[in-house]
Order: C-alpha cells, then sequence, then structure tokens
C-alpha cells in the first residue's frame, strides 16, 4: 500500500542523471576498476546511481520500503554481473535501469497471486452488515 507521502519525499530531491557519465565523465574508468575488483570504485557508482534508480524503483512498487528493497537487489545484482558488462556506446547508467526494470518485473510476477476457480466461486466477508433474505440473496 502506497504510503502518503513516499512519491513527495522522491521528487523533493529529484536531480536529473547526468547520461554522460557522471559529474567528471569517469563512470568508464570506474567501470573498469569496478571489474578488476575495487570496491571503493562500485561504491562511487552506487553513491552516483542510487536516487535515480530508487525514484525509478518507487515509481513500480509504490511504496518506499519496497523501492528500498527493490534498489538495494538492483545493486547486488550489478555487482555481481559488473564483470560481464560491455560498452556499448551508452551510460552506465542505463544497465543499472535495465537490471531495475527486469527485477520489477520478476518482483511483479512472484508477488502475483495465482487465482483459482474455487475462489471465485465463494463471496469474500462483506465489512457491512448487508442481511440477506430467506433465499439467501442479498435484501435490498
Amino acid at each position: 500500500m502506497k504510503q502518503q507521502g513516499d512519491a513527495d519525499v522522491a521528487v523533493g530531491r529529484a536531480r536529473p542523471v547526468d547520461l554522460t557519465g557522471g559529474e567528471t565523465g569517469t563512470d568508464g574508468a570506474l567501470v573498469r576498476a569496478a571489474k578488476s575488483g575495487d570496491a571503493s570504485a562500485f561504491g562511487e557508482l552506487y553513491e552516483r546511481y542510487r536516487d535515480p534508480i530508487y525514484r525509478y524503483c518507487l515509481s513500480r512498487t509504490g511504496t518506499a520500503h519496497d523501492a528500498e528493497d527493490l534498489t538495494s537487489d538492483v545493486f547486488v545484482k550489478a555487482l555481481h554481473s559488473i564483470a560481464r558488462y560491455q560498452e556499448r556506446g551508452l551510460p552506465f547508467v542505463a544497465f543499472l535501469y535495465r537490471i531495475a526494470r527486469n527485477a520489477a518485473i520478476d518482483r511483479s510476477r512472484t508477488l502475483k497471486q495465482p487465482l483459482s476457480v474455487d475462489e471465485l466461486v465463494h463471496e469474500p466477508a462483506s465489512r457491512q452488515n448487508v442481511p440477506r433474505n430467506q433465499n439467501g440473496a442479498w435484501a435490498r
């Protein structure tokens, strides 16, 4: 359930994402260092892109808690797959957005409850006290 203010917080601190490779254009160098095992380089990439990825996740989940979980999953997956990352003329953040998109899709699939025919036959309990007539039908 969306908590009031979740979207407001994200919008209030929203900044445009620099798609040219970070403030100094060093994403490529940071990615190469992270691929060679430099944890501080990956930490710098995390600091640069945590907020935009969080906002994206918030737009997909609707709650701050779920967005935080999804953002965490995105960066864990990025860390595990950074060795396979290949520059293809796109900024590194595009790689993160693709992971976030796929993670959001996976999450929505796992959260969907399968619907059975038996559940359709049973009437859900009403929160209001609506009387039934003698035939079992709802009274009007």
